[in-house]
Protein backbone atom coordinates (compact mmCIF):
# COMPACT_ATOMS: atom_id res chain seq x y z
CA UNK A 1 0.00 0.00 0.00
CA UNK A 2 1.33 3.78 -0.97
CA UNK A 3 0.10 6.96 0.77
CA UNK A 4 -1.50 7.38 -3.04
CA UNK A 5 -4.09 4.62 -2.33
CA UNK A 6 -4.43 5.38 1.05
CA UNK A 7 -5.37 9.16 -0.26
CA UNK A 8 -7.02 8.24 -3.50
CA UNK A 9 -11.38 8.11 -2.76
CA UNK A 10 -12.64 6.27 -5.65
CA UNK A 11 -16.16 5.25 -3.06
CA UNK A 12 -18.32 7.90 -3.66
CA UNK A 13 -21.88 6.37 -2.73
CA UNK A 14 -24.05 8.26 -0.76
CA UNK A 15 -22.12 11.58 -2.25
CA UNK A 16 -25.10 14.01 -3.66
CA UNK A 17 -24.23 15.99 -7.14
CA UNK A 18 -23.56 18.86 -4.57
CA UNK A 19 -20.88 16.70 -2.49
CA UNK A 20 -18.95 15.72 -6.00
CA UNK A 21 -19.01 19.19 -7.48
CA UNK A 22 -17.43 20.14 -3.63
CA UNK A 23 -15.29 16.92 -3.68
CA UNK A 24 -13.69 18.10 -7.17
CA UNK A 25 -13.24 21.68 -6.55
CA UNK A 26 -11.26 21.20 -3.11
CA UNK A 27 -9.30 18.33 -4.96
CA UNK A 28 -8.30 20.68 -8.32
CA UNK A 29 -7.48 23.85 -5.88
CA UNK A 30 -5.05 21.90 -3.40
CA UNK A 31 -3.47 20.29 -7.02
CA UNK A 32 -3.20 23.50 -8.64
CA UNK A 33 -1.88 25.37 -4.71
CA UNK A 34 0.29 22.38 -4.62
CA UNK A 35 2.01 23.11 -8.38
CA UNK A 36 2.41 27.08 -7.48
CA UNK A 37 4.14 26.03 -4.38
CA UNK A 38 7.03 23.58 -6.25
CA UNK A 39 7.01 26.65 -8.64
CA UNK A 40 8.14 28.51 -5.95
CA UNK A 41 10.76 26.31 -4.13
CA UNK A 42 12.27 26.33 -7.65
CA UNK A 43 12.14 29.56 -8.11
CA UNK A 44 13.64 29.93 -4.49
CA UNK A 45 16.14 27.54 -4.64
CA UNK A 46 17.52 29.35 -8.18
CA UNK A 47 18.15 32.41 -6.62
CA UNK A 48 19.26 31.22 -3.47
CA UNK A 49 22.50 28.96 -5.15
CA UNK A 50 23.67 32.67 -6.90
CA UNK A 51 24.13 33.92 -3.07
CA UNK A 52 27.51 33.59 -1.91
CA UNK A 53 26.05 33.84 1.53
CA UNK A 54 24.38 30.01 1.47
CA UNK A 55 26.72 27.79 2.74
CA UNK A 56 27.23 24.33 1.06
CA UNK A 57 26.02 22.16 3.76
CA UNK A 58 23.51 23.78 4.41
CA UNK A 59 22.36 24.01 0.80
CA UNK A 60 23.05 20.14 0.65
CA UNK A 61 20.56 19.59 3.92
CA UNK A 62 17.84 22.11 2.08
CA UNK A 63 18.36 19.87 -0.83
CA UNK A 64 17.97 17.04 1.07
CA UNK A 65 14.38 17.81 2.51
CA UNK A 66 13.11 19.46 -0.39
CA UNK A 67 13.66 16.12 -2.36
CA UNK A 68 11.76 14.16 0.14
CA UNK A 69 8.82 16.92 0.40
CA UNK A 70 8.86 16.32 -3.48
CA UNK A 71 8.72 12.98 -3.82
CA UNK A 72 5.53 12.65 -1.02
CA UNK A 73 4.33 15.59 -3.29
CA UNK A 74 4.08 13.87 -6.32
CA UNK A 75 1.60 11.08 -4.63
CA UNK A 76 -0.56 13.48 -2.77
CA UNK A 77 -0.97 15.46 -6.19
CA UNK A 78 -1.66 12.65 -7.78
CA UNK A 79 -4.01 11.19 -5.96
CA UNK A 80 -5.91 14.52 -5.50
CA UNK A 81 -6.09 14.93 -9.27
CA UNK A 82 -7.25 11.66 -9.59
CA UNK A 83 -9.89 12.13 -7.08
CA UNK A 84 -11.22 15.57 -8.61
CA UNK A 85 -11.80 13.56 -12.20
CA UNK A 86 -13.49 10.78 -10.45
CA UNK A 87 -15.72 13.00 -8.82
CA UNK A 88 -16.36 15.31 -11.96
CA UNK A 89 -17.26 12.18 -13.68
CA UNK A 90 -19.71 11.02 -11.43
CA UNK A 91 -21.31 14.33 -11.25
CA UNK A 92 -21.42 14.59 -14.53
CA UNK A 93 -23.56 11.03 -14.62
CA UNK A 94 -25.48 11.80 -11.84
CA UNK A 95 -26.53 14.86 -13.65
CA UNK A 96 -27.18 13.11 -16.85
CA UNK A 97 -28.86 10.16 -14.86
CA UNK A 98 -31.39 13.22 -13.05
CA UNK A 99 -32.05 14.94 -16.66
CA UNK A 100 -33.31 11.35 -17.92
CA UNK A 101 -35.42 10.80 -14.71
CA UNK A 102 -36.95 14.61 -14.90
CA UNK A 103 -37.91 13.15 -18.25
CA UNK A 104 -39.81 9.99 -17.28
Amino acid sequence: MSLYNDLMRGDFDGCTPDDLKAIQIRADNAVSDLMLGVSSIGSLMFWAAASENYAEETAKGDMYRIGAMLGTIGEVTRALNDTAANAALLHSISKKEAKGSAGK
